[in-house]
């Protein structure tokens, strides 16, 4: 088989899998015109015109299931955008979400820091202020037990003498 026959039957002795139809074709103008006899003096060459037709209908042809397939891939680049596009505005507004419910946890938590914080100086001034008032009566108890304890030993020491009365010297004695 030559490459004109190979033109005019549409095949180019690649695989098919590995050549597209619109590329295919084009190869194989690109074989007919390596393959087209020369005109003597001159660059021109002699090309059968109804393979050329051939060829060219069979790249319209082929054209328009190429479209078809770039608009598909298109499409469906396009639907994938948009659903990265839809994600990555879910993934944005669930981060705003938890930004605001953690703002939201971190002033409440300020907030209860400062209850407690005022409760704790509230609890600490009341145990001070009972404290006090317990060991003053603790004091005035233990003044009490101390007068009793200073009367007790005053009772258990012996008296002493009392001294005897001091008397004035009489006229007489302070004459003679």
């Amino acid at each position: 088989m030559t490459q004109v026959d190979d033109v005019r039957t549409g095949t180019t002795g690649a695989p098919s899998d590995l050549v597209g139809g619109v590329e295919r074709h084009l190869v194989a103008l690109e074989t007919l015109l390596a393959s087209a006899r020369s005109v003597p003096m001159s660059s021109t060459v002699m090309i059968d015109r109804g393979t050329m037709k051939t060829v060219i209908q069979r790249i319209r042809a082929s054209l328009p299931a190429e479209i078809v397939a770039a608009k598909d891939v298109i499409a469906g680049s396009d639907a994938k955008v948009g659903e990265m596009i839809a994600e990555a505005e879910d993934r944005r507004r669930l981060l705003i979400a938890r930004s605001k419910v953690v703002e939201a946890a971190e002033v409440r938590a300020a907030e209860i820091l400062a209850e407690a914080e005022q409760s704790a100086t509230e609890i600490r001034s009341g145990a001070d202020d009972y404290l006090d008032r317990q060991l003053g009566l603790f004091e005035v108890a233990l003044e009490k037990v101390r007068a009793e304890v200073q009367r007790g030993r005053a009772e258990l020491r012996p008296s002493p003498p009392e001294p005897p009365a001091f008397e004035e010297p009489s006229e007489r004695a302070l004459e003679g």
